[in-house]
């Protein structure tokens, strides 16, 4: 998505809920979303762009923002307001 501004933000939306239909090794997904921050810190760094790691855990979404190898923490609500200003 590209804001008024013209800063580029991209977005991977996982989820950890357990679901009764879907198996998964928790400490093997746990281990591939410290990866992709990983890459997105250093992608932000490269590309000056806002990178997003939403992860829906219950009924909460927990918002990993990178930018300029920044790593930050947005709930839903403090996310919707970043883009209001913008």
């Amino acid at each position: 998505m590209r804001d008024k501004k013209g800063s580029n933000h991209l977005f991977e939306v996982k989820s950890v809920n357990v679901s009764n239909k879907a198996q998964f090794d928790s400490v093997e997904y746990k281990s591939k979303i410290n990866a992709l921050k990983d890459c997105y810190k250093q992608c932000s760094i490269l590309t000056g762009d806002y990178y997003y790691l939403p992860v829906l855990k219950d009924e909460d979404w927990q918002i990993t923002v990178f930018y300029k190898g920044e790593e930050d923490f947005l709930t839903k609500e403090m996310f919707k307001k970043s883009f209001e200003s913008q």
